[in-house]
């Protein structure tokens, strides 16, 4: 069973806030970073040309940015025109989602469960494997995707009469 994503509600840096729930239907890639962070630094390039390779079919890209002060997070940025949605954690994302280090990728399916994580740069194997799983949950019918239901408990066994 897949594991639910906690929500998030998250001002963007260039306005406007943006929630989980509002990528309902997406698979979502999630990722955690922060402009100090050097593995972080490095893959950024490549996750944009992600983004923008697999947008508009059912996916969407968040980097979740760590860094306590915005102005260190727009200094960062003023040197690169990344195509995707930064939303802002000000240092206090590991207090919710309790990653290992930075970066921490996800990638969460349409219903806001997380199909697999990632802690540490992304390689090129792990970009490529990224693109067939967004692919295969997009071509899974959701029906399959979710779990069962626990049982109604009207279903459950009476406990024993003494």
């Amino acid at each position: 069973a897949r594991e639910v994503l906690a929500p998030f509600d998250l001002p963007a840096l260039g306005g406007g806030r943006v929630t989980l729930a509002s990528q309902s239907g997406k698979v979502v890639l999630v990722n955690f970073w922060a402009s100090w962070c050097l593995p972080c630094r490095t893959e950024m390039p490549a996750l944009d040309t992600l983004q923008r390779e697999l947008s508009g079919q059912g996916f969407a890209f968040f980097a979740l940015n760590e860094d306590e002060h915005r102005r260190d997070t727009e200094r960062f940025l003023e040197a690169f025109r990344f195509s995707f949605p930064l939303l802002l954690g000000g240092g206090r994302l590991k207090q919710v989602y309790h990653y290992p280090g930075l970066p921490y990728t996800l990638l969460v399916d349409a219903q806001g469960r997380i199909i697999r994580r990632w802690f540490g740069e992304l390689s090129r194997r792990d970009l490529e494997g990224i693109r067939l799983l967004v692919g295969a949950e997009r071509r899974t019918p959701a029906v399959i995707r979710t779990t069962a239901a626990p049982p109604h408990h009207h279903d459950r066994p009476s406990p024993p009469t003494p």
